[in-house]
């Protein structure tokens, strides 16, 4: 505050206001609906199904045709199995409506179901495939009697550290025969998977 004595005797007071800063509200993303499940794998127990820390698991299930596999042991050789997730997002958090499984969009043609319900949460189910039992190949030899195994061929799919994948990475594939469980990969960051490469 200042003051000031005038002329005719009078006082004039200056006081000076401030104002405070103006609080800005933060802006808040939506976020896409995500889902993820562990690839299932030939004679191993299915694995867990899970959203990821903006939205709460209602419920997950494995499923083999109709029947509710969650309880499997193990999972068998060329199978389809479907897992199914139900999430409801977190308070405070934004939903852009997009899907995603395992990091694949709505127009993967795994992605079988995905839907807003009418109490608010979300359900999103994915199609896995196992492929054909491993099996040896035995041949008789021709000179000097008994049998030789030859173990058939193993495909492997080399990530190094340029990408993550949820699916098997190696297979046996039978003689002229193409592999049927190719990866799904995504690119670390500042990279874009396009395909594989061969090597021997």
């Amino acid at each position: 505050m200042e003051a000031k004595k005038n002329d005719d005797g009078s006082y004039t007071l200056i006081y000076q206001w401030k104002t405070p800063k103006k609080t800005e509200t933060p802006v808040v993303e939506p976020v896409p609906i995500p889902g993820f499940a562990k690839a299932p794998e030939i004679d191993v127990r299915l694995g867990d199904i899970w959203t990821d820390s903006n939205f709460e698991e209602i419920s997950s299930q494995w499923k083999k045709g109709d029947a509710d596999v969650s309880e499997s042991t193990k999972a068998e050789a060329e199978s389809v199995y479907t897992a199914t997730i139900v999430v409801k997002p977190k308070a405070g958090v934004t939903v852009k409506e997009e899907y995603f499984f395992n990091g694949n969009p709505e127009t993967d043609q795994d992605f079988i179901d995905y839907k807003k319900n009418d109490d608010g949460t979300y359900t999103l189910t994915y199609r896995f495939r196992t492929p054909k039992q491993e099996i040896n190949q035995t041949v008789v030899s021709g000179g000097g009697g008994g049998t030789t195994i030859i173990e058939t061929p193993v495909v492997t799919y080399a990530l190094r550290d340029l990408g993550v994948t949820l699916d098997l990475t190696a297979e046996k594939v039978q003689k002229n025969k193409n592999p049927k469980a190719v990866p799904k990969v995504d690119g670390i960051e500042g990279l874009k998977f396009v395909g594989w490469s061969e090597t021997d």
